[in-house]
């Protein structure tokens, strides 16, 4: 969930706490600024074709 997007507006209006529950559960959320700032990085620094690249909190996503 990216802060200052339709999406978790829209999250938001259906689920009451929606963006600060995901909020708390990660720790962290990217805002619009700090989300496009990661995609620049990706641009200029590309994992190989068969991996995918994180941002923020990965322990959700990906098991140890």
């Amino acid at each position: 969930m990216i802060e200052g997007t339709i999406t978790a507006t829209l999250l938001e209006r259906a689920n009451p706490g929606a963006i600060a529950g995901r909020r708390e559960s990660a720790g962290k959320l990217y805002n619009v600024s700090e989300f496009a700032a990661e995609v620049a990085q990706a641009a200029v620094d590309p994992v190989p074709a068969d991996n995918t690249r994180l941002v923020g909190d990965t322990s959700t996503f990906v098991a140890e």
